[in-house]
This record gives structure tokens, C-alpha cells and sequence, in this order.
């Protein structure tokens, strides 16, 4: 009940359903802010959801997670996370994932580690994940114009 889809089917969904909202490809996210809990299950399923959405492209887009900063807030995690990902569309720095010291070889993502990355001039997109006991998902694309 816990555990999510390996396969991260939910949480594709959910990434694919915010593309279309948003009227964009994969192709047109700058990076993804992912719940990322630092877990083998959770980790490896949105690895997975990426690479099934954004194909080659899931190991160039930069990934992190803040819980390493904030710790997990659960039911406040996707809000917090949102205002985030608004924050460095205002800032245009991408944050670093606090904490991250060594990539899983299962889950061969960009995660931004250390420094912040610069993100690109202009308008520009980024995707905002959560994920939830019992296979609730929930995917932001938010764009500075």
C-alpha cells in the first residue's frame, strides 16, 4: 500500500496529463523539481516515470529535490515544492538537492548537485512532481514568460 509502482505508471500519468495542460513536449522543460524522498523505491519510480516520459532527454534535464533542505512536510510537500520551483523562475537559479552525495546507478538523472544551475534566459518551464501513499500523483508545469 506503501510501496509505489516500480514502474512509476501513476506518476506518468500524471507528468504526461501536465504536459498537455500546459501545451508543451517534454523537450520544452528547462528541469524538473522531483519529490525525490532519497528512497530506493520512491527514487528508482520517478527515475523511471521520467525516462519513460522524456525518453533520452530524462538524463540531460536537471533534476533536484528540496526535502534534503526542508525535510519531508508531507501533506504540505507539493505545495512547498511549487512555491519553490515559482522561486527560481523569479531568481532563474535552479537549487541544489542538499544532501545528495551519490547517484544510484537505477536512476541515471542530471540531479543538481552542490550549486545551483542557472536556468536558461526567457520563457521558460519547469516541472514540479509529487508522490503519495497509495499511488496519488500530481505533476506542475509552471513557466515564466
Amino acid at each position: 500500500m506503501t510501496r509505489p509502482s516500480p514502474s512509476g505508471e501513476g506518476l506518468v500519468r500524471a507528468v504526461s496529463s501536465a504536459l498537455g495542460d500546459a501545451g508543451t513536449p517534454p523537450s520544452g522543460i528547462a528541469a524538473i523539481n522531483a519529490h525525490g524522498t532519497a528512497t530506493v523505491f520512491n527514487d528508482r519510480m520517478e527515475a523511471s516515470a521520467f525516462r519513460t516520459v522524456f525518453g533520452e532527454g530524462a538524463s540531460t534535464v536537471p533534476v533536484d529535490s528540496i526535502k534534503g533542505a526542508i525535510g519531508h512536510t508531507l501533506g504540505a510537500a507539493g505545495a512547498l515544492e511549487a512555491v519553490m520551483a515559482v522561486r527560481a523562475l523569479e531568481t532563474g537559479l535552479f537549487p541544489p538537492t542538499a544532501g545528495f552525495v551519490e547517484a544510484d546507478p537505477e536512476c541515471p538523472l542530471q540531479v543538481v548537485a552542490a550549486t545551483p544551475r542557472e536556468l536558461p534566459r526567457g520563457p521558460v518551464r519547469i516541472l514540479s512532481t509529487s508522490s503519495a501513499f497509495a499511488g496519488t500523483n500530481a505533476a506542475l508545469v509552471l513557466e515564466r514568460a
